[in-house]
């Protein structure tokens, strides 16, 4: 089943939050660009990336290709290339697109995806940014310890997804 691409956002923000059909749960995280939230739908939780297309307009970088020609990019050609990519992924181990929301009457873009519309990984991401140290950590410290025979288990189906993104 291919990502849907739904043109037209609906978002409802009074005390019970809506996006289109999603209904927000809570903040799960956000970045410079955006945000992550939490929401249901059909009894399914999903993660919806929240990104504002001025501020990925605003990030421009300059590229020279093979030839020598010099041109521009932004941020939001690479959401769109990410979207397009993702459309394309589906294994097991890849975190599955569900929904793309692009309305062009609105400032944002949104991207949804599911565990069982982005996939949602109900134990959280791997690292943290901190601040202080404006360094990745990992709090492993905090999370019960997992056998040898888990981490190769683990371990596999991260190169299994990564294998399958490289093919």
């Amino acid at each position: 089943m291919s990502a849907l691409l739904t043109s037209h956002v609906t978002r409802q923000l009074t005390c019970s939050s809506r996006i289109s059909q999603y209904k927000v749960l809570k903040d799960l995280g956000e970045g410079s660009f955006g945000e992550v939230k939490l929401c249901e739908y059909k009894g399914k939780l999903y993660a919806a990336k929240i990104m504002s297309k001025s501020r990925l307009r605003k990030r421009r970088e300059m590229v020279v290709d093979e030839s020598g020609q010099v041109s521009y990019k932004d941020a939001l050609m690479d959401v769109r290339r990410e979207i397009a990519i993702m459309k394309k992924l589906t294994h097991r181990n890849v975190v599955k697109l569900i929904e793309v929301i692009d309305d062009v009457l609105s400032d944002e873009i949104i991207m949804s995806k599911a565990q069982t519309v982005l996939d949602y990984c109900q134990k959280g991401q791997i690292m943290e940014w901190n601040e202080d140290t404006q360094r990745f950590e990992c709090e492993f410290d905090s999370r019960p310890q997992l056998d040898e025979e888990s981490i190769r288990k683990y371990f596999r189906d991260m190169v299994c997804g990564l294998e399958y993104c490289e093919d």
